[in-house]
C-alpha cells in the first residue's frame, strides 16, 4: 500500500478492507443514482474520482486488477478535464460509464454477508441463505448485463462512442480512449472469469 511507504506503523489491509467496501458501496450507489436519475453527473464524477484517488493509497500493490481499474478511472476523468470535448460529450460519457458501477452495490453487500455470516445467521436464521442467494443472483445478473453486454455494445465496440471522445488534436486524443476502454474490457472479462471460477469451485466443494 502506498500509505505504508510513509508510515512507521504499517497498516494491514485486513484492518481497512471493510472501510474500502463501505466506500465502494456509497460510491456505487451515488454513481448509479446519478447515471439513471440525474441529467448532470458532474458531482458524482468528481466524488467518485476522489474516492478512487484516496482508496488507491490503501490497495495492496499485488491487487493489480483493482489498481488498473482505479488508474483507468482516474485517467479518464483527467483526460476529459484536460482535453475539452464539451460538457455534453463529457457528461454523456460519464453518465454511461457510471451505470456500470451498479453491480458494485451488490458486490459490497456480498462482502458483508460473507464476513458477517455467523452474526447475521444468528439474527436472520434461514432467511440469511435466501438473502445471500438473492444478492448473488442480482450481482451476477447486473454484472453480466452492465459490465459485459451493455459495456461491449454501448462502449467497447460502439464506433459512435469513439467518434465523440477521440480527435486528431494529438496522439493522446487518438489512442487514450482505446487504452481506457480496453483496460475496462479486460478487467470485466477477468472478473467474470473469477466469478465463474468461484461458482464452479463452490459447487465442487458442495458435492
Amino acid at each position: 500500500m502506498i500509505v505504508n511507504l510513509f508510515l512507521k506503523d504499517k497498516i494491514v489491509y485486513k484492518s481497512v478492507v471493510d472501510y474500502t467496501f463501505l466506500a465502494q458501496f456509497i460510491a456505487a450507489l451515488l454513481g448509479s443514482y446519478y447515471s439513471f436519475y440525474r441529467n448532470d453527473v458532474t458531482v458524482a464524477k468528481y466524488i467518485i474520482g476522489s474516492y478512487f484517488a484516496i482508496e488507491i493509497n490503501f490497495i495492496p500493490f499485488n491487487n493489480l486488477d483493482v489498481w488498473a481499474h482505479h488508474l483507468a478511472s482516474i485517467f479518464s476523468i483527467l483526460y476529459f478535464n484536460y482535453y475539452d470535448f464539451g460538457f455534453s460529450v463529457s457528461n454523456e460519457t460519464f453518465k454511461q460509464m457510471l451505470q456500470f458501477e451498479l453491480s458494485s452495490i451488490f458486490l459490497s453487500i456480498y462482502h458483508y454477508l460473507k464476513t458477517r455470516k455467523k452474526y447475521l445467521k444468528n439474527i436472520l436464521g434461514s432467511c440469511y441463505d435466501y438473502i445471500n442467494l438473492t444478492n448473488n443472483m442480482i450481482f451476477i445478473s447486473s454484472f453480466c448485463k452492465w459490465r459485459l453486454y451493455k459495456y461491449y455494445f454501448d462502449v467497447y465496440s460502439n464506433r459512435e462512442f469513439y467518434e465523440k471522445v477521440t480527435s486528431d488534436y494529438s496522439i493522446a486524443t487518438r489512442y487514450a480512449p482505446y487504452l481506457i476502454t480496453n483496460t475496462f474490457m479486460m478487467l470485466n472479462v477477468y472478473w467474470f472469469y473469477l466469478i465463474m471460477k468461484g461458482i464452479i469451485t463452490k459447487k465442487n466443494v458442495e458435492r
